[in-house]
């Protein structure tokens, strides 16, 4: 792409989101990092380099945001503000930074990626906040090759070299170096970090919620048969490929994908039936996401094999969806999230034959207790008060 061409395009979110050549532009010319942010000239503070995505493009006025990172991230920042830190911020993977940020040191160094690995390696930072958003690295890549596997085994004939690899932005090196942990995730999955660090501390994601939205449960007559996967890119790590078999053998009920990105379609697409259907992309904060996700939808599937709590099963749970997840997915076991016994196609078909015979009154109740539980662990605020609660906690052992 002509530089031209990427300057005409940079007013375009849509392009920047998709456009690798175009975000390395963008961070070139702009730059990532945000220096001595609420820094106080007068007074004596802790200081603490934060390594995430940096909210330094962010318009949260446009009511656009398409990933709850983008909501949390802020609310990070607010409270590090309010426990009056003096706060550097970069983006976690951002080269430039490195060199930037040379030879400055911190009381305090949170994140992940390359930033966070170099500066920590280099001794820039007193103590070591490892934030984790996915599994074990090491599991990852296990749980992995075994559903690749799976996958051909049944299905030889079919190519899955477009797939792609789950790696993440975590590496084993980063488990090693770091002091502690937050850890978005579920204990069962937290369970294999525990030794690599002094203390873990566990916290919910938070999903995207529209409040203009009120609860109802109209709908689940009529849509109690139709299931929704509210995913994104690494489809055979996130199981939908195992969802697509089963419902190929359930053709009472309806598979309603979202968030498959184009570059994989083309995996599953031999295997479409006519009750799996493959739709656009959807803002979650608008009012269609509510009319064709929310109302036309009763269960949100997913059958992941290593997650750090997908983001999606969150969003859909707040407005009411039954979740059917794997335990890989990341969330803690409750009466109102049920679970596959494990992710082998007959196990699936199982348990989705099984909550089909549930009659509507349960449905029903399964649906508000979902919905409740969803607002009291999965919301923003519940983000931000559990994790002001966490570094007050770090902060006041004085490590």
């Amino acid at each position: 792409m002509r530089f031209s061409e990427i300057v005409k395009s940079i007013g375009k979110k849509e392009c920047i989101r998709q456009n690798k050549n175009i975000q390395k532009t963008c961070s070139t010319i702009l730059g990532n990092t945000i220096l001595y942010l609420n820094h106080d000239l007068l007074g004596s503070q802790k200081r603490i380099l934060l390594c995430y995505v940096s909210p330094l493009h962010i318009d949260y006025g446009k009511g656009d945001i398409y990933h709850p990172l983008f909501l949390h991230i802020n609310q990070m920042i607010k409270v590090l503000i309010d426990m009056n830190f003096s706060i550097d911020i970069c983006d976690c993977n951002d080269k430039h930074a490195i060199v930037q940020l040379s030879g400055k040191q911190y009381d305090y160094i949170l994140g992940f990626g390359k930033v966070y690995t170099e500066l920590v390696k280099r001794g820039q930072c007193r103590q070591s906040i490892l934030f984790i958003t996915e599994n074990n690295p090491e599991v990852v890549e296990r749980k992995y090759k075994e559903r690749v596997e799976y996958f051909r085994q049944r299905h030889p004939h079919l190519s899955i070299t477009s797939a792609i690899v789950r790696k993440g932005y975590f590496d084993k090196e980063q488990f090693e170096i770091s002091d502690d942990a937050i850890v978005i995730n579920s204990e069962y999955n937290i369970h294999s970090m525990r030794s690599y660090f002094r203390s873990v501390y566990q916290i919910n994601v938070n999903g995207l919620f529209n409040k203009t939205f009120q609860y109802d449960a109209l709908h689940i007559k009529k849509y109690r048969n139709s299931f929704v996967w509210f995913g994104s890119q690494g489809i055979i790590h996130k199981g939908l490929d195992v969802l697509v078999d089963a419902f190929r053998q359930l053709p009472e009920c309806t598979l309603n994908i979202y968030g498959i990105p184009l570059s994989e379609i083309k995996i599953i697409k031999p295997l479409l039936t006519q009750n799996i259907r493959v739709h656009s992309p959807v803002n979650v904060l608008s009012d269609t996401f509510i009319e064709e996700v929310v109302r036309k939808n009763m269960f949100v599937l997913s059958a992941s094999c290593s997650e750090g709590m997908m983001s999606g099963i969150a969003t859909c749970m707040l407005y009411g969806l039954i979740p059917i997840v794997s335990k890989e997915t990341g969330y803690n076991s409750h009466s109102s999230i049920l679970e596959f016994e494990n992710c082998k196609l007959e196990n699936v078909i199982s348990k989705i034959q099984e909550v089909q015979q549930y009659d509507l009154e349960k449905v029903s109740k399964l649906s508000k207790d979902s919905y409740i539980y969803a607002q009291q662990h999965f919301t923003l605020e519940c983000f931000r008060s559990r994790f002001s609660e966490i570094m007050n906690d770090i902060v006041e052992c004085k490590r």
